[in-house]
């Protein structure tokens, strides 16, 4: 029986692990195997996750390597996570080509198309967002949601169907308001937060129409603590 070699195997199978792996390794790795490998990583398809390292290293152009990544997926990215350091030129880039951005500039919110879900160390940002973002996943984790950054929520995301914010400190009132305003949630996760109890009458009566309800180890406010740092990063 004769074997089978790697290069042979199917295009379209080679396309979705590649677009599995890190991003480093369709970068260094894969390439060198063959020129078949090669041929199926310029695939868009394998760069719709782009997951960069939160610091790249020193011979390596940050800029550069964003902007080659970023031109692979030719704007067919739904997941992009960009490093801590991104700057403005990188910003830009990324915001025109694809979607997504570090340092927040909202009026280029609008050109992010194929957003599907974004992370955020702040939310004091989304109040300067200019229209509705139809996202489904919002990540706050370790972050202070309250007043208007819950308001927001509930306004710019009308199509939220996840909603992270373990460890972050929301009271009873924001989470009831963003429970009762985001219609379609079916998972939310708030999960060692500060600010309300976790067997809360009121919020366990609206949680029952909630698939996935996390609220384990959440307590009432006692004391004060500083959130998680107010780097930004979406995906």
């Amino acid at each position: 029986m004769e074997e089978r070699k790697w290069e042979d195997m199917n295009v379209d199978c080679l396309v979705n692990i590649f677009g599995r792996l890190e991003l480093q390794t369709r970068l260094q790795a894969v390439p060198l195997v063959c020129k078949t490998w090669y041929k199926a990583l310029l695939n868009p398809s394998c760069w719709e996750h782009l997951i960069f390292p939160q610091m790249i290293p020193r011979l390596t152009s940050q800029t550069e390597l964003m902007k080659f990544v970023v031109n692979r997926s030719q704007r067919r990215a739904t997941i992009l996570v960009l490093p801590y350091s991104c700057n403005r030129e990188e910003l830009l880039y990324v915001s025109e080509e694809c979607w997504c951005c570090h340092h927040v500039i909202p009026s280029l919110i609008i050109k992010w198309k194929n957003l599907e879900a974004l992370k955020l160390g702040n939310p004091i940002f989304i109040n300067d967002i200019l229209e509705p973002i139809p996202i489904a996943l919002l990540d706050l984790r370790n972050c202070s949601v309250g007043g208007e950054a819950a308001a927001a929520i509930v306004s710019h995301f009308p199509k939220l169907k996840r909603l992270i914010m373990n460890e972050s400190i929301v009271n009873k009132e924001d989470l009831l308001l963003i429970m009762q305003g985001c219609k379609q949630l079916d998972h939310l996760h708030v999960r060692n937060c500060s600010g309300f109890d976790e067997g809360d009458e009121d919020i366990l009566r609206l949680s029952s129409g909630i698939k996935h309800f996390m609220s384990d180890g959440s307590k009432e406010m006692s004391g004060t603590r500083t959130p998680g740092g107010l780097a930004l990063r979406y995906c």
